[in-house]
């Protein structure tokens, strides 16, 4: 007997104007149920904000997407068997094709992207979040990994050569029987046609030193970065648990002060002092937490893009030994030596040279489309797709320090507040 549960609540979604995307002031905590989006931010960051006692916070800036277009991760449903529990969540949009609705679980959203990895080889392909422990299927961390998995869709839609793409109409549109078709990986003289027509303005580009050199920098200067953000994120787990400790005693403390208050009253005459409780609170840190995970994976996915460049640099030598080997083979023929692979053929020699020639106007053909794949890649890293992300990723930073900077300051005050109701407690005696 199968039991479907779906989210009660869909998702709310509002839109803000900010006049300065890096003014920590935009960055307001909303509730957990709600979602920003800032059209002026190009770069688009989460981080949420929840621990035990703090009311879950969000803070989210999505890419400006065009006004045709609108997708959103918006619900999700939990479906139920004697075998297994599973939780799919539901996407919603609109284009010039019409409206359409998906259900996708996590295995999906993972097929999605490696297929898109293989079918766009060195363009960079938003990461997809871990998947979370979400064993017992609570609500809250399932919304969590919605919003995470909105984030992917949003960042996959800005980029309209990935949206347009057959993969990704098929996971929006295709019913259930879509992984089948996804699994078809794409061959090489398709993807040359395809980015020659897509990328207009890379196609006449050859291979270029240049570009090589940016890339293999860029690749070095990355994963410096992940190695200073993991040592990073280390310190910022650190002073979320201290934080969270701090905050946790504080509020016994401030309980402590109010039941001793009363005590001093009736026995000692002293003030009664009825110091406001702090029950939900937020753990600034957090904010730089979040903000490192996400920035150690999708640093990796860039890294993946110059590698996937790299390795169809890799199998373009391959097929180029293995064509002149194949050369090797029919002058040998057209010499009259026969093959050691044909002492037991029962093909004439005309035919096995047919056969080999076939197989070089093939491999002639794929060295081509893999030459052209590499150069529009590379080009297109190095002249575009670099640049840019490295300008997002400052932009990014400051804007999370400055995020980070505002919750702060917003905390502490709340702190100081609290404490200095037991001055005025004490003035108003």
């Amino acid at each position: 007997m199968e039991e479907i549960k779906t989210s009660q609540e869909n998702t709310q979604r509002k839109s803000i104007a900010i006049s300065n995307p890096l003014s920590s002031s935009d960055f307001r905590p909303i509730s957990n149920s709600t979602a920003y989006t800032d059209a002026n931010l190009s770069e688009d960051y989460i981080t949420e904000i929840s621990n035990k006692n703090s009311e879950s916070v969000l803070y989210l800036a999505e890419p400006e997407l065009d006004n045709k277009i609108g997708v959103s991760v918006c619900s999700f449903t939990t479906k139920s068997t004697l075998m297994k529990k599973q939780v799919f969540y539901i996407i919603q949009g609109h284009d010039s094709s019409g409206a359409y609705e998906a259900h996708r679980n996590y295995k999906d959203f993972r097929i999605l992207r490696k297929v898109l990895v293989h079918n766009w080889p060195g363009c960079y392909i938003p990461p997809v979040p871990h998947k979370q422990n979400i064993s017992n299927f609570s609500p809250r961390s399932i919304e969590k990994m919605m919003k995470l998995y909105n984030l992917f869709i949003s960042r996959i839609a800005s980029y309209t050569y990935l949206y347009e793409s057959d993969e990704f109409q098929q996971f929006i549109r295709s019913p259930g029987a879509y992984r089948k078709l996804l699994l078809r990986k794409q061959p090489y003289l398709d993807i040359s046609k395809k980015f020659n027509e897509i990328f207009r303005d890379y196609s006449n580009e050859t291979r270029n030193e240049g570009n090589e050199k940016i890339l293999n920098e860029g690749k070095t200067f990355f994963k410096i970065g992940i190695e200073a953000l993991g040592k990073f994120e280390s310190i910022c787990k650190i002073n979320v648990d201290y934080f969270e400790s701090f905050e946790a005693q504080l509020t016994q403390l401030m309980h402590g002060i109010n039941h001793l208050s009363k005590i001093y009253e009736e026995q000692f005459c002293s003030a009664n002092l009825e110091i406001s409780s702090r029950e939900v609170y937020s753990n600034p840190f957090f904010v730089l937490l979040d903000w490192v995970r996400w920035e150690i994976i999708d640093l990796k996915a860039m890294i993946e893009a110059v590698d996937t460049k790299k390795e169809i640099d890799k199998y373009q030598l391959e097929t180029e030994k293995k064509l002149e080997a194949e050369k090797t083979h029919i002058l040998k023929l057209q010499t009259g030596k026969k093959l050691l692979s044909q002492i037991f053929s029962t093909n004439s020699r005309e035919k096995n040279s047919q056969i080999i020639e076939s197989h070089i106007d093939e491999m002639q053909k794929e060295v081509i489309a893999l030459s052209k794949i590499s150069s529009i890649s590379a080009a297109k890293l190095a002249n575009l797709d670099l640049p840019k992300f490295k300008q997002l990723k400052a932009q990014k930073y400051e804007v999370i320090l400055r995020t980070f900077a505002g919750s702060s300051v917003s905390e502490f005050e709340n702190m100081i507040n609290q404490i200095k109701e037991i001055e005025s407690g004490l003035d108003n005696k």
